[in-house]
C-alpha cells in the first residue's frame, strides 16, 4: 500500500491527537488500534514497485493529454476536409471549423490541469519521464477524471450527490458525537474522495481507498497544499470531447469550477488515504461503506469476503450502487442482486431486509445533455456476526 507523501506531517500530528485521547478517554486501546489501522505500510516491495509502475503510465498519460486529445481532433478535422467544397461551404456557415477551434482551445485549459496533475507524480520519482508510455485507455481515463472532478467538488455535482449520500449519512448521523471519535470507517474505491471526506468531517476517523492511479494523482494534486488552495480554483471544461446529445456549443464547452469546498488530509477531518487494491487492506473497522463499488470487482466472492474480514464482529456494511459489471472477460463471476444478497448470507452477514431500498441515481452526468443515464442503485445495511 502506498501512503500519501503528505500523511507524514499528518501521522505526527494523529499521534499527538491519539496521546491527547488516551487521556481524555478510557478506550485507549480501541484508540491505539484505530491510528494504527489509518497509518498502513505498503505490503511489500513487490507491490510498491508494481503501483509506481502504474503511477508513472498514469502520470505519462496526465502529461500527454494536450497531444492524446488533438489526435483525437485531427481525425475530426481530417474527416470534415473529406466533404465535398459545397458541403464544408455549409458547415463553415454553420461555424463548424470554429467549433473545431473552440475545442482545441478546450482541450489546451484542461491541459493546464492534466500537467499539473502530472507533475505532482514527477516530484515523487526522478525515474519519471513525461514521454513514458501512457496505457492505451489513457485520454478515456483522464476525461473521466474530469468528469468526476464535477461530480465529486462541484457545486453543478451537488445534485447528483444528494441522490445517494444523504442515505449514508442518515445511518451514521444515528451514533452520537461523543462517539463517533473511536467509530472508524473505510470507503474502498473512493474515486476522488467525496464522499469519504463528508465521513470524515462528521467526526468519523475515515479511511479512504482507491487503486485507479488515474484517480490517485488527482486526488494528490486537489489535496495538495502547494497546489489546490482555495476553493474554485480550478477550472475545466469537462464534456467539450462529446458532440453527441448537446441542446448547444454553448452548454458543450462549458467551463466548471472546482472544488467547491476545499479539501485537505488533515487532522481536523480524520481523513486518511490508502492507495491499494482493496484487498490489501488490514485492520478492522466498524463500518465499511462500499459507493458504487462492489461491481468493480474482479471477483465479486473475494470482495465481500474482504468486506467482512476488515469488519468487526458486530460492525456494519453500507452499500449503495448498481450492478454494471465493468471487468468484462476479467471478471469471474457477473451475479445477479439476489445472487449477491444470498453471497452475502453466506459470507456471514446479515441483510437489514428493512433497510433495503431502490434509488433512482446517475453517475458522472452531464446535467445539460438530452440524455439521462438512470440506475436504480441498490441500498442496503447488513451487520457481521459477534462470533
Amino acid at each position: 500500500m502506498v501512503v500519501l507523501e503528505d500523511i507524514t506531517y499528518d501521522a505526527l500530528i494523529y499521534t499527538l491527537l491519539a496521546l491527547i485521547l488516551m487521556v481524555c478517554l478510557s478506550k485507549r486501546e480501541t484508540l491505539i488500534n484505530m491510528f494504527w489501522n489509518m497509518i498502513q505500510p505498503p505490503q511489500s516491495l513487490d507491490e510498491y514497485q508494481r503501483y509506481e509502475r502504474e503511477l508513472r503510465s498514469a502520470a505519462a498519460g496526465y502529461a500527454q493529454y494536450s497531444m492524446l486529445a488533438n489526435y483525437d481532433l485531427y481525425r475530426m478535422r481530417y474527416k470534415y476536409g473529406t466533404m465535398s467544397r459545397f458541403h464544408k461551404n455549409i458547415g463553415g456557415a454553420l461555424g463548424y471549423p470554429k467549433k473545431l477551434d473552440t475545442l482545441a482551445e478546450t482541450i489546451e485549459a484542461n491541459a493546464l490541469i492534466t500537467t499539473q496533475i502530472s507533475a505532482m507524480f514527477g516530484k515523487l520519482s526522478d525515474k519519471f519521464s513525461p514521454t513514458s508510455k501512457p496505457s492505451p485507455q489513457a485520454l478515456e481515463r483522464i476525461r473521466d477524471v474530469l468528469k468526476q472532478f464535477v461530480r465529486e467538488w462541484s457545486s453543478e455535482g451537488a445534485s447528483e450527490r444528494q441522490q445517494t449520500f444523504p442515505y449514508i449519512f442518515a445511518i451514521l448521523e444515528k451514533i452520537p458525537i461523543e462517539a463517533r471519535i473511536t467509530t472508524t470507517v473505510v470507503v474502498p474505491g473512493s474515486g476522488l474522495g467525496r464522499l469519504a471526506w463528508e465521513i470524515a468531517q462528521m467526526g468519523f476517523p475515515t479511511l479512504s481507498n482507491e487503486n485507479s492511479s488515474y484517480m490517485n494523482l488527482a486526488f494528490r494534486f486537489l489535496t495538495s497544499r502547494t497546489q489546490t488552495l482555495q476553493t474554485n480554483q480550478h477550472v475545466i471544461h469537462p464534456f467539450s470531447y462529446w458532440f453527441s446529445h448537446q441542446r448547444s456549443n454553448s452548454s458543450l464547452f462549458r467551463e466548471v469550477r472546482f472544488p467547491d469546498v476545499l479539501p485537505t488530509l488533515s487532522p481536523s477531518s480524520f481523513l486518511q488515504h490508502a492507495e491499494t487494491d482493496f484487498l490489501n487492506l488490514e485492520g478492522e473497522y466498524d463500518y465499511v461503506i462500499t459507493h458504487f463499488f462492489i461491481d468493480t470487482s474482479n471477483n465479486i466472492i473475494s470482495t465481500i469476503q474482504k468486506i467482512h474480514s476488515l469488519l468487526k464482529p458486530g460492525g456494519t456494511w453500507i452499500n449503495v450502487g448498481p450492478l454494471l459489471w465493468m471487468t468484462g472477460a476479467q471478471s469471474t463471476m457477473e451475479m445477479s442482486l439476489d445472487e449477491i444478497l444470498q453471497l452475502s448470507e453466506m459470507m456471514g452477514f446479515t441483510v437489514h431486509e428493512s433497510s433495503r431500498q431502490t434509488i433512482d441515481s446517475e453517475y458522472t452526468r452531464n446535467e445539460l445533455a438530452m440524455i439521462r443515464w438512470i440506475y436504480e442503485a441498490e441500498f442496503w445495511v447488513a451487520t457481521k456476526g459477534q462470533d
